[in-house]
């Protein structure tokens, strides 16, 4: 009798076992996301002013993982980091840097556009207009592949010890600049393109 009782619990605890802990879970698949361009354009604000400010749009196309509820990504942060040589006194060139970040509640799949903007006052300081001579945007989130560095850079910073460098000044030099370079919805442009504008993360809503 004890025997078959024995026999008989047994897969009883199995099946409890597997009630209780399941099985192993599957690892989550990871959301994609690609900087597929960056552009940069000197325009004046929808609010009637006739200062240029310097824009620089991120296109960033994101690829939510299939199992992600509402097809949107988790949690982003888009850093840009840019260089520009300007005039001095002397007939000589100065360096600035500036760095900017923006976090976002999440990428929807599809095409997001993510703006910085340099005031009037800095394009006209340091006569901006165009590209920098270098710049650096990144894109990191919890959710999405860790595989590679997501981002893009300019072709001068290709090589690996340029790039290097670059990153070195914008963090020992760039601070002086630092709260310059601003997101679009801290700017005259956070109302300019409804459709396009992704929801950004705002600490002020919650102190």
């Amino acid at each position: 009798m004890p025997s078959r009782l024995t026999q008989t619990c047994l897969p009883l605890l199995g099946l409890c076992a597997t009630l209780c802990w399941g099985s192993a879970p599957a690892l989550a698949a990871a959301d994609k996301a690609l900087v597929s361009n960056v552009r940069f354009a000197t325009l004046r604000p929808p609010d009637g002013s006739t200062d240029n400010w310097l824009e620089m749009a991120v296109e960033i196309d994101a690829q939510p993982a299939a199992n992600t509820t509402g097809r949107v990504t988790g949690r982003v942060r888009v850093t840009a980091m840019l260089g520009y040589e300007r005039p001095a006194p002397g007939n000589t060139r100065q360096w600035q840097f500036f760095r900017a970040q923006a976090e976002l509640v999440g990428l929807v799949s599809g095409r997001t556009h993510v703006r910085f903007y340099l005031p009037p006052e800095i394009v006209r300081r340091d006569a901006l207009a165009g590209a920098p001579g270098y710049w650096d945007v990144t894109v990191t989130g919890e959710s999405l592949e860790s595989e590679t560095v997501i981002g893009r850079r300019s072709p001068t910073l290709e090589a690996d010890e340029v790039y290097r460098g670059f990153r070195d000044k914008v963090a020992s030099e760039g601070t002086a600049n630092d709260g310059v370079m601003q997101p679009q919805y801290l700017t005259p442009f956070r109302e300019a393109y409804p459709r396009a504008t992704p929801t950004f993360v705002r600490r002020e809503a919650w102190r």
